[in-house]
């Protein structure tokens, strides 16, 4: 079974809200950042040599966005490979390798910049986020679906429709 990583309401002491005053009214603001959490936690599975020590691991981000992964794993390699900071993560290869070898992703419908990440990051590593509707996405979602699948290759629309998601979790 995979281990995911789900968004969820952060105590605000631990979040990155808290820095403004009087701000408790800003759901829009909010909503807009809630993935970083997942992100921060996401990240500590490179620093800390999980997916080195555990190469069997899958590891799942669920409802943070996808797009983020571009420049996540561009920032994450060049950080350990062209600097002295990649002497502090407990890895062999550069992040990138372990993601494209043990993780996936899932992408809201509304995300436009999957099709180009897909040759970049792995057509097998994207999933449909399909557990609709939620209330910070309109109420066609299929409609969108549609078309941020559209520019896909056949192989990477079948992928993130359902092929993806069905290896991972072995339900085929």
């Amino acid at each position: 079974m995979p281990f995911a990583i789900h968004p969820t309401f952060e105590p605000t002491a631990w979040n990155v809200h808290h820095r403004y005053d009087k701000f408790g009214w800003a759901s829009w603001y909010f909503d807009l950042f809630a993935g970083q959490g997942v992100q921060h936690a996401f990240a500590t599975f490179f620093q800390l040599g999980v997916f080195e020590r555990f190469p069997r691991l899958r590891v799942v981000v669920l409802e943070s966005q996808a797009g983020w992964i571009g420049y996540f794993l561009d920032r994450a390699d060049a950080i350990f490979s062209g600097t002295t900071l990649g002497a502090s993560v407990r890895l062999t290869e550069k992040p990138s390798y372990y993601f494209k070898r043990q993780c996936y992703i899932s992408a809201d419908p509304d995300e436009r910049t999957i099709a180009p990440l897909m040759p970049l990051v792995g057509e097998d590593r994207f999933f449909w986020a399909s557990d609709y509707p939620h209330p910070d996405h309109p109420g066609d979602y299929l409609a969108e679906l549609r078309e941020m699948v559209a520019p896909m290759t056949e192989t990477g629309r079948r992928g993130i429709l359902g092929e993806n998601v069905a290896r991972v979790y072995r339900l085929t």
